[in-house]
């Protein structure tokens, strides 16, 4: 079953017990699109795009399918649609060689040659049948090549198409453009990928998908969005089947190992560091665990990590740990962890651990008497985060609530995540009961966000009318996009306004851009950009600078307007 590299083990396991408790409801099948509600505590919709038995996107409202990650829902989603079908198109064979006695050769031929036509799937398992691998040669180097070649042009293409490809602010279009970039080549390489497999050609597997990866981390590394994820992910089942296969598993070692040194901000980073771990098995995990140690010891105790370097370090040891888990060294997993506690990364794959394992109560203490230490929003977010899991999985409800009482107090006028979980942590009905004494604890300054959380936005909207402060625009954006995209349209175009009265240097007209920018991804934002665009160029023609800069965001809103 092709779907099930999309999932490791443990979910596999989970989604078939879920399966089999006949937890999975309402499934509805349509010609690329499956749908069901799952019934696990809560009732969760999964939606499931697919092209014949290959899975193309998976999406799950629980927090793990929230996050892009394959869930043990979707699979048990999956288990059910494989019997439905089952159930659906079962066949007597009794009946089958009685209408075959009445067939004869040609008939057979033009049969099977309509099928074959149709069903890509059907055409490889017909190849198996009738031994079509071992009756042809391996496909060869220049057959890579073309491969590559192909890979390089589609590469070329989207570089012309999207010309500001290296900005790590990916617009509208790029995004647009991207998604048929990855789809052309997905549909390129698969091809291909699967022929070289089928023909036992492991090398060359290995071979395209590293020029891919090579290609693809020269010029969109900085823009990881979901889609190239997902494209990494579904191509990286090609790259372990191949290492799995070849005999040179010291060469490949070594060169995904460069890799991983080489190319510091690739975001096939956290994917070489999964095949070091999981595609070599056994065989290299003393060497794997040896080299980490040196890694990490290499960074230096005392030396100040920044940028590239700090996500470098930071990935050295969340390898080292699931070495160390493959162990079960639980001493050394938590003096290594404790050690990096600073590290959210590391802090949060640490917690997830112990709530796995049985370790929350203890870590619960341990962060609650980190929190008054660490003031910054931005830690205060991913601890809270931390605790509800693991209160969560210790079954503390009680204790939980307290928690997120203390927390308000201290950190509700500025963390404004906390008042959304407050309010989910009591029954619907009581919620107007309790919410008075919540808005009570937090500044009047506050007060407009939180009560846009409850939908009421009238207080935010007047704060916003009346300012001419990007930065509070921005920070009333989240709250006010989906409802009321035009007060911040409007909100915008005000401050927008403002600005190019007043002639300036390069850098205020980017300040302009980067206002205009910001309308693009809101109703009637992009027709907004081009109207005024139009109407700044029109006015003030001698400004040979502000031209230049809004002219790409003219460009940007009008394949908006064209894409809408």
């Amino acid at each position: 079953m092709a779907w099930e590299n999309n999932f490791d083990a443990k979910r596999l396991d989970e989604g078939y017990a879920i399966f089999e408790a006949g937890n999975v409801k309402n499934i509805k099948l349509n010609d690329h699109v499956i749908e069901a509600d799952v019934l696990d505590g809560n009732v969760y919709h999964v939606m499931i795009k697919h092209t014949g038995t290959e899975v193309n996107t998976l999406d799950c409202d629980c927090e793990l399918g929230s996050e892009g990650q394959p869930c043990s829902h979707e699979a048990a989603v999956l288990f059910a649609c494989e019997d439905h079908l089952e159930d659906m198109y079962h066949v007597d064979p009794k009946d089958v060689e009685q209408v075959l006695d009445f067939v004869n050769e040609k008939e057979m031929r033009d049969f099977l040659t309509i099928l074959l036509n149709g069903d890509a799937n059907l055409l490889k398992q017909f190849k198996k049948l009738v031994r079509y691998d071992e009756r042809r040669e391996a496909l060869d180097a220049a057959q890579v090549d073309k491969v590559n070649k192909a890979v390089d042009q589609i590469v070329a293409s989207y570089q012309d198409d999207n010309p500001k490809y290296n900005d790590s602010q990916v617009t509208y279009l790029s995004h647009q453009i991207g998604m048929y970039f990855f789809d052309e080549i997905k549909q390129l390489m698969h091809r291909y990928l699967d022929d070289f497999l089928e023909a036992k050609a492991y090398r060359h597997v290995f071979d395209i998908v590293d020029h891919m990866f090579g290609r693809l981390d020269e010029f969109y590394y900085d823009h990881c969005s979901p889609i190239i994820k997902t494209f990494i992910r579904n191509t990286n089942t090609y790259y372990k089947k191949a290492i799995g296969n070849l005999e040179d598993q010291g060469e490949v070692y070594g060169i995904i190992l460069n890799h991983i040194n080489e190319k510091e901000a690739s975001i096939f980073r956290d994917d070489y560091f999964y095949l070091l771990n999981h595609a070599f098995e056994s065989k290299y995990y003393a060497k794997s665990k040896k080299i980490a140690a040196e890694y990490i010891e290499s960074f230096g105790k005392d030396k100040v990590l920044e940028g590239r370097e700090l996500r470098n370090y930071e990935q050295w040891v969340l390898f080292y740990l699931r070495l160390l888990i493959r162990d079960n060294d639980k001493e050394a997993i938590k003096i290594l962890a404790m050690k990096n506690w600073k590290h959210i990364s590391i802090r949060k794959f640490f917690s997830e651990y112990c709530a796995d394992h049985g370790e929350s109560r203890w870590l619960i203490q341990y962060i609650k008497e980190q929190i008054p230490f660490e003031r910054d929003r931005e830690s205060i977010y991913y601890d809270h985060y931390f605790l509800k899991e693991l209160y969560k999985k210790s079954n503390m409800k009680k204790e939980y609530r307290r928690e997120l009482d203390d927390l308000f107090k201290e950190f509700g006028s500025e963390h404004f995540e906390l008042y959304r979980e407050v309010k989910l942590s009591y029954p619907k009905k009581a919620w107007p009961k309790y919410r008075d004494k919540y808005l009570a604890m937090v500044t009047e300054e506050a007060k407009p966000y939180l009560l846009a959380i409850d939908k009421e936005y009238s207080a935010l909207i007047t704060q916003v009318n009346a300012t001419d402060d990007m930065t509070m625009v921005n920070r009333a954006r989240a709250f006010l996009k989906k409802d009321h995209p035009e007060v911040l349209v409007n909100a915008y175009k005000r401050i927008a306004n403002q600005m190019v009265k007043k002639t300036g240097s390069r850098i205020h007209y980017k300040e302009l851009g980067a206002t205009l920018k910001a309308m693009i991804d809101l109703k009637n934002g992009p027709d907004q950009i081009v109207y005024l665009v139009e109407t700044y160029t029109k006015k003030y023609p001698r400004r040979k600078l502000m031209i230049e800069e809004l002219s790409p965001i003219l460009i940007d809103a009008k394949a908006a307007v064209d894409l809408a």
